[in-house]
């Protein structure tokens, strides 16, 4: 989970887990970054990153800072080639990233479904849901409905909107 600085925030798990935690600024063109988190299939590649780092910080030795950075920058780059999309290839993730672009700019319309998304993609729904399974294990709407509920998250713990325009706002009818 990657939270901006200065944010609060609650996390559970049911059961045991390990969590890294990194406490740092994260902007893109001035503006904080909403929470975000992403599934990981290797952690001992990454705790082994974060060690680098939390040994660097500890000890202090010269340019602990730059190598810190370096390491986090290292962390970033393997989250995110770990998080990408599984089990499909780079072409079939470029067919439906104009759908997945779509439904980061709709999720909040009630109405979003299927045949929208594929629209915006140029392809079939079958075609879609297809590629979404072999992607992201997940079908399109489930995919949607996640986005939904952590932007409710995010409205319910730092705004004083009610429940019922959170729901509004996050396109549940």
């Amino acid at each position: 989970v990657f939270v901006p600085k200065g944010c609060s925030y609650t996390m559970t798990s049911s059961g045991l887990t390990d969590s890294v935690w990194v406490d740092f600024q994260l902007y893109d063109n001035g503006e904080p970054l909403v929470l975000s988190s992403y599934e990981i299939q290797n952690v001992q590649e990454l705790v082994a990153v974060f060690d680098r780092m939390e040994r660097n910080r500890m000890f202090r030795k010269p340019a602990f800072r730059n190598y810190s950075m370096a390491a986090l920058y290292e962390l970033f780059a393997r989250v995110e080639a770990q998080s990408g999309v599984k089990g499909a290839s780079p072409l079939k993730y470029k067919t439906i990233k104009p759908a997945i672009d779509y439904i980061e700019k709709h999720y909040n319309d009630p109405e979003l479904n299927n045949l929208a998304l594929a629209q915006a993609a140029g392809i079939s729904e079958v075609y879609l849901r297809k590629l979404f399974r072999q992607g992201f294990h997940t079908t399109p709407k489930q995919y949607v409905l996640g986005l939904r509920l952590a932007r409710a998250k995010q409205l319910l713990c730092h705004t004083s909107y009610s429940v019922t325009r959170v729901s509004e706002e996050c396109g549940f009818s």
